[in-house]
């Protein structure tokens, strides 16, 4: 109990946990201490098992708010039926040392490394890294990194035919911080 309330107190009353250097909003992506691999279950399988305590994040960001540029989100997909949205794109622009680190991860192919979007010290949502070689699929949010981005994939593969409205890429404490600060874009 000591250490949860110690990492909320950090969390709200830390200005360099809770801010950038403009003041606007601190995004971080975390690890966790303990691995939990990925299954290919129903989604609540998986919740039950990814759930996300303070105590669980590593003692400092896997990567840092300055490493994080740019977010884009783009429509790639729409129904030709009647131009319903089934797929979106979003990828964090990020210098290529980040996408090194990621890859010194060793992921397996089967089940990923697991991480948290971190923003202003709350959980925005949860995903697993995942091996770009892997031809294994997942049922929850998946990142892969090439080049000097992060793209950031609903589950793999990203395709149905049923749009998902609880979709967490979307999540406004995310969104509003990377419009605060200036890094989001649409690319539509």
């Amino acid at each position: 109990m000591y250490k949860v309330l110690t990492f909320v107190f950090m969390m709200a009353y830390c200005p360099c946990y809770a801010q950038n250097s403009t003041g606007l909003g601190r995004i971080e992506f975390y690890l966790l201490k303990r691995h939990v691999p990925n299954v290919s279950r129903a989604t609540s399988a998986i919740e039950d098992l990814f759930k996300i305590e303070p105590a669980n994040l590593e003692d400092t960001a896997f990567i840092k708010d300055s490493e994080l540029k740019l977010m884009t989100k783009t429509d790639t997909l729409r129904n030709p039926a009647n131009n319903q949205l089934i797929q979106e794109e979003y990828w964090f622009t990020v210098p290529e040392a980040v996408v090194k680190r990621i890859y010194n991860l060793n992921i397996p192919l089967c089940c990923g490394r697991q991480f948290v979007i971190v923003v202003n010290g709350n959980v925005s949502y949860t995903g697993y890294f995942w091996n770009i070689v892997s031809s294994f699929g997942s049922d929850w949010i998946t990142a892969f990194a090439y080049g000097n981005t992060i793209k950031i994939l609903r589950k793999l593969p990203d395709y149905d035919d049923i749009p998902h409205l609880n979709d967490p890429r979307n999540e406004p404490l995310l969104i509003d911080c990377l419009k605060a600060t200036k890094r989001y874009s649409t690319g539509n």
